[in-house]
C-alpha cells in the first residue's frame, strides 16, 4: 500500500490517513469479535492490521511530516497500541502489554489526547503498574474534564489500595458524569450477588434448613447455659 506520496515537492498524506482509518476499522471489528469462538480468525485480522501499521509507521518516521503528519503518525501509534491490547485479549496473556504501553506513550508524546492517556492507563493497569496507571488517568482527566471512565478506573485502583477517600471522590465524580458507566461496570457483580442471595434465601426456606437452624440454635443455648460460649441472642420462633 502506498502510504506517502510527494508530488511536486509536497507530501500527500491521503494514503497515510487512509491507512489509519482502515487499520482502526480493522481493529474495531476484530476487537468486537474477541469473545467469539473463532479466535484464530480474529488474531489473523489483528496481525494483518498491525502489519499495515508497522509499515506505515516505518515510512512516516523517515520524513519530516509537519503538524498534520505528526498527528497522523500519533494516530498510527495509537491504533497499533490498540491492536496490541486486542491481541493480548486473544492470547490471554500479557505478552503485548509492553508494546501497547510503548505505542500509547509515543502517541501521547506526539499528540496528547485524553483517549490516548485513558488507553495508556488501562495498559499500565493490566501490567500491574498502578502508580503509572493513576498518573495516566489523571492526565486524561486534565485533558478532558468529562472523561468519566478515567475517573472510575482511577477510583477503582484507589479502592483496591484501601485509599477510601480518594476512591470515593473519583467514583463519585464518575457517577456524576456518567451514571450508566458505573452501572455497566458493576451491574454484573451486583447481579451475581442478587442471584447468590436468591439461591441462599431459597436454601434457607427449605424445611430441612429450618430444622438444622433450630437445632444449631438449641445447641448454642445449651452451650451458653453451660458457660462454654460468649453470649449470643437467639430469637424464638
Amino acid at each position: 500500500m502506498q502510504y506517502l506520496r510527494k508530488p511536486e515537492g509536497r507530501y500527500d498524506f491521503s494514503g497515510l490517513e487512509k491507512a489509519v482509518v482502515e487499520a482502526a476499522a480493522a481493529i474495531e471489528a476484530a476487537d468486537a469479535e474477541i469473545s467469539n469462538a473463532n479466535r484464530l480468525g480474529v488474531k489473523s485480522a489483528l496481525m494483518k492490521a498491525r502489519q499495515h501499521l508497522n509499515t506505515a509507521v516505518e515510512l512516516a518516521a523517515q520524513v519530516d511530516l509537519g503538524d498534520r503528519g505528526t498527528k497522523a503518525l500519533a494516530r498510527l501509534y495509537y491504533c497499533r497500541g490498540r491492536a496490541a491490547m486486542a491481541l493480548n485479549k486473544v492470547e490471554s496473556g500479557s505478552v503485548n502489554i509492553g508494546e501497547a504501553i510503548a505505542d500509547f506513550s509515543k502517541s501521547a508524546e506526539l499528540n496528547p489526547e485524553a483517549e490516548t492517556y485513558l488507553r495508556l492507563g488501562k495498559a499500565y493497569t493490566q501490567a500491574g503498574d498502578q502508580d503509572a496507571a493513576i498518573e495516566s488517568f489523571e492526565k486524561a482527566t486534565r485533558l478532558d474534564f468529562d472523561c468519566a471512565e478515567a475517573y472510575l478506573l482511577k477510583g477503582l485502583i484507589h479502592q483496591e489500595r484501601g485509599e477510601a477517600e480518594d476512591a470515593h471522590e473519583d467514583i463519585y465524580e464518575a457517577i456524576c458524569l456518567n451514571p450508566d458507566l458505573y452501572r455497566e461496570e458493576f451491574e454484573p457483580i451486583m447481579q451475581a450477588e442478587r442471584e447468590s442471595q436468591a439461591i441462599w434465601d431459597e436454601l434457607l426456606s427449605r424445611p430441612e434448613s429450618q430444622e438444622a437452624l433450630q437445632a444449631w440454635a438449641e445447641e448454642g443455648r445449651k452451650a451458653y447455659r453451660a458457660g462454654k460460649t460468649m453470649p449470643i441472642v437467639f430469637e424464638d420462633e
